[in-house]
């Protein structure tokens, strides 16, 4: 093995000696480390007629600073004699250790900022002149002065003037420090007296800065990540390449690392090394695989890396992978990654680290058994009312005995707008064998209807063959096909008019074994995809049937939602658009253009050539319309008109509408009704806002809530401004909802919370707050669903 240090090469008894050498210098660098901890000391004590910089010392250690790390300093004075008008400092430091990053005028201690220092606090009346701190690449220069005929007592304590921000940009050598002066003394720090503006001698105390090197925690080296496992489902992964990242873990940029190395073994039975790829911090790199099961790795840099630092990817390839059958499911072969003879060199030491963390990769044995399914049963009703009943089995297929198992779990999701589950059974085929299996206790199935993300409408079924008294499971286990459950379902919409065909899958599924009959340990037991069933449901033979449904374009988004006839008018889909005997319809918004359609059918066939007669009742029970429209090859009649919106109270037409369609068929008069609601598609009910009086630079919460008779959904585009007493838009905010999901007759409400902060430049005064609601930005083409809405708000004077 070998490791470089001073850009030599070192072997043998050499790098004995040398090692030697090296951990007496590192005893030393750790005795550096059990000095007193450093500090930032408090303050230089207060001088009569003075200024100064406080801490007087500011020390600090490498093992709680880093560079890019920020300090603040402050500068006070102490005047006694005659009036002060003006003050300025210079400070000036070491470019090479630090950076000053930002300054201001301090107003109080825990460097308080403030519009101007503590210092102007104390003049007897008028108003300071600031300036913008002058902050160069080694000075930071900020000056203060009374304006008038003012100025600051002779009897004003210690003040405050001003903060300044350093950055450290250096760090120490190992086992050394960097010191240098923060320093005011210089012409351009002086204090001014009134009314003559001569200098008043003081006295300019600057600070000392120290870091120093303190040794920092110990690194590791870690394979990561530190477990693996491939398979044991098919197909093989013999051939399959994977990485490894060996890391140097919590590398202190204080260590100084010039390189590294390390041994890292595995099995070269399981796994060959494929590639390694060293990580970025590196200028010189090689690694040695020669040796069968043992990869050599070294890295050497010129700029010293922390943190957590790759020092190589390596690539395997896996080679090997044994079967069950012969071995059982659930065996493995595992080759270690363990670290060895690593070292971390420093210059001069070898840096002393914590145990390394070693990794391992488990291989399991390839399963060649049948992977089994579960498939769900078709169902097909003919002519069917609202309420029958049927089932839905789901089977488990050709299961292998030698999977072993004892439990079996799925998620079954169903066309909740047609169909809804009334019970769930236990199917026979796991009870079939619970009842041969020596001492066992039967089975356990558990069955929920759940409605939640992201399955949808569905519903959960898990059972379990359980073992004997003393936890133990026996022969002979499942295997074969067999129903596991059985879900009784009913007809929640039967259509009249054409035939359904809807989905029964399986969303999510979960099986259980045993690793063998002898170990008995739980483990997963691999399924294939399912096969899902299909519902299918044909209309009704019912003799004379008139069935009217419809839709409205809703200023374009009625196009979107529904579909049209022919390219003629819109039609909502089931359940919208009031599809089936006196079903209502969604939503129509104001002076929307409104489309009827009407089948006319005998025994699910079209009847043509027949007169439709369509009569529209307003909420009051009055005439809005009567129209008719004859019946076309499809048996289908529609006409279409636009909803009022007369100059006067046009908002007394909200409400339930009702259309009325007719037709005489064969002597015999049928009928179809259906309502809708003629509204806004959002009301906003209430605008309010977290308080009344806000100060300047505060933040108003405004909360919206609303409501929509929609089912349907629609965007809502919310957008709220503020008005300050003269009309002046001091804020603006948006957000985006999305509104529907409502029953019919009952409005879905909803609410959203949007922030906007008061301006300092707003007036002061009674302020209005105006939210509206748009389908998209008016910029963009947009319009408001409804009328605005206000409240008010009162900004304070300051």
């Amino acid at each position: 093995m070998w490791f470089c240090t001073n850009s030599y090469l070192l072997k043998g008894e050499g790098r004995r000696k040398m090692r030697k050498a090296l951990v007496t210098i590192l005893v030393a660098l750790m005795l550096i480390a059990a000095l007193p901890p450093f500090l930032m000391k408090p303050a230089n004590a207060a001088v009569e007629n003075s200024m100064w910089i406080e801490p007087a010392t500011i020390n600090f250690g490498t093992d709680t600073m880093s560079p890019g790390d920020k300090f603040n300093v402050s500068i006070k004075l102490w005047v006694t004699a005659d009036h002060m008008y003006a003050w300025q400092f210079k400070l000036t430091f070491d470019p090479t250790q630090l950076k000053a990053t930002k300054a201001g005028y301090q107003i109080g201690p825990n460097f308080q900022n403030g519009p101007n220092s503590q210092w102007a606090t104390y003049r007897t009346g008028g108003s300071v002149a600031t300036v913008v701190p002058d902050i160069g690449t080694d000075y930071v220069l900020i000056t203060e002065s009374c304006i008038g005929d003012y100025y600051v007592p002779s009897n004003t304590p210690e003040v405050y003037l001003a903060w300044v921000e350093f950055q450290i940009v250096a760090a120490p050598p190992m086992g050394g420090q960097l010191t240098s002066t923060l320093s005011i003394n210089n012409d351009k720090t002086w204090v001014e007296r009134y009314p003559d503006l001569a200098e008043i001698p003081i006295q300019k105390i600057g600070a000392t800065y120290t870091y120093s090197w303190v040794a920092p925690p110990k690194p590791r080296l870690a394979v990561d990540p530190s477990y693996s496992a491939y398979g044991p489902y098919p197909p093989s992964v013999v051939g399959k390449e994977f990485d490894e990242n060996i890391i140097i873990q919590g590398l202190n940029a204080a260590w100084f690392l010039k390189n590294a190395s390390t041994w890292l073994a595995y099995d070269p039975a399981l796994l060959v090394v494929v590639d390694v790829t060293f990580g970025p911090a590196w200028t010189y790199t090689e690694f040695d695989n020669s040796s069968a099961g043992d990869l050599y790795l070294f890295a050497n840099t010129t700029t010293p890396p922390s943190g957590d630092v790759l020092l190589a990817t390596v690539r395997f390839k896996i080679i090997f992978q044994d079967t069950a059958p012969p071995r059982m499911p659930g065996e493995y072969d595992e080759s270690p990654l363990n670290l060895h003879d690593y070292h971390l060199f420093a210059e001069p030491i070898e840096i002393q680290t914590l145990p390394e963390i070693d990794g391992k990769v488990r291989i399991y044995c390839l399963i060649t058994l049948p992977v089994p399914y579960l498939e769900v049963s078709n169902v097909t009703l003919g002519p069917c009312t609202e309420g029958d009943e049927f089932n839905v089995t789901v089977s488990l297929k050709y299961l292998d005995p030698h999977w072993y198992l004892v439990g079996i779990q799925f998620r079954l999701r169903y066309p909740a707008d047609l169909i809804e589950p009334v019970a769930c059974y236990e199917g026979p085929f796991l009870p079939s064998f619970a009842e041969l299996q020596p001492g066992s206790l039967g089975t356990f199935y558990v069955s929920y209807f759940e409605t939640w993300p992201p399955y949808g409408p569905h519903v959960l079924y898990g059972e379990l063959i359980y073992p004997n008294s003393t936890g133990w499971w026996h022969e002979p286990f499942p295997e074969g096909s067999g129903v596991v459950a059985i879900i009784t379902f009913k007809v929640k919409y039967a259509s009249y008019l054409e035939t359904m065909t809807a989905p029964l899958e399986i969303v999510w599924q979960g099986a259980v074994g045993l690793d063998g009959p002898e170990t008995q340990n739980i483990v997963d037991v691999p399924l294939q995809p399912p096969v899902n069933g299909t519902y299918t449901q044909y209309p009704s033979f019912v003799g004379r049937v008139i069935d009217l449904y419809g839709g409205a374009v809703n200023s374009g988004y009625g196009t979107e939602l529904g579909y049209s006839y022919s390219g003629i008018g819109v039609i909502w889909p089931a359940p919208y658009g009031g599809q089936g005997p006196n079903k209502p319809m969604d939503l129509v918004i104001d002076q929307s253009q409104v489309w009827l359609f009407a089948n006319v059918t005998y025994h699910g066939w079209p009847v043509q050539s027949k007169r439709v007669d369509f009569e529209v009742l307003k909420p009051d029970g009055t005439t809005y319309t009567k129209l008719s429209a004859i019946t076309d090859s499809n048996g289908v009649a529609y006409v279409t008109f636009r909803m009022p919106w007369p100059c006067e109270n046009p908002e007394s037409l909200f409400g339930k509408w009702k259309v009325i369609a007719t037709c005489s068929l064969a002597d015999e008069v049928i009928t179809d009704t259906m309502e809708f609601h003629y509204d806004y598609l959002v009301h906003i009910w209430k605008v309010t806002t977290d308080k009344y009086y806000y100060n300047h630079l505060e933040s108003v919460i405004i909360t919206i809530e609303y409501g929509s008779h929609a089912m349907q959904t629609y965007p809502v585009h919310f957008t709220v401004v503020i008005e300050d007493n003269l009309g002046v838009t001091v804020g603006l905010a948006t957000t985006d909802v999305t509104v529907g999901g409502a029953k019919f007759c009952q409005y879905k409400n909803g609410r959203t919370t949007l922030t906007i902060e008061i301006p300092k430049w707003a007036f002061a005064g009674v302020a209005t707050v105006r939210v509206n609601a748009f389908d998209k930005e008016p910029a963009e083409g947009g319009f408001a669903w409804c009328p605005e809405a206000t409240t008010k708000i009162c900004i304070l004077p300051q």
